[in-house]
């Protein structure tokens, strides 16, 4: 069930405004930026510090991601950051983008923490052979 449908059935919105509902994924744009986690934003800056590289990999429609994406305030960090939208390449949880990611940034598997939230984050890193932390140890 995608927002729209859920958001019709808990509010009783009218089916015809479906089109204007998920014209706003793409377009929206908020009047503050989204604030990372303290915690989250420390750790990435310590990752940056180090000479390490970040990488959001994220499912969905990467126009919608990119809205997404540009409503966070990176602090910065966003000069850092590689993203990559695993639906050009393979879904998640199926490991082809992380492949992709190693074979591309010529890193070795043992390089690389995976952090996630979900059990489709949990299940991509596990299929990948990644160590894999979940973002709430950093909450």
């Amino acid at each position: 069930m995608d927002i729209f449908d859920r958001a019709k059935e808990a509010f009783g919105i009218d089916e015809k405004y479906r089109e204007n509902f998920e014209r706003l994924q793409y377009t929206a744009i908020l009047p503050l930026k989204l604030l990372l986690f303290s915690r989250i934003l420390e750790l990435m800056q310590e990752i940056v510090i180090d000479r390490k590289q970040l990488f959001l990999v994220t499912n969905g429609k990467p126009e919608v991601q990119l809205n997404k994406i540009k409503q966070i305030e990176w602090n910065g960090l966003e000069k850092y950051i590689r993203v990559y939208y695993a639906s050009e390449i393979n879904l998640k949880p199926n490991p082809d983008v992380l492949s992709y990611i190693i074979k591309e940034n010529q890193y070795k598997r043992k390089e690389i923490l995976f952090i996630g939230a979900t059990e489709t984050d949990l299940e991509f890193a596990m299929s990948s052979g990644f160590d894999y932390l979940t973002v709430d140890e950093f909450l």
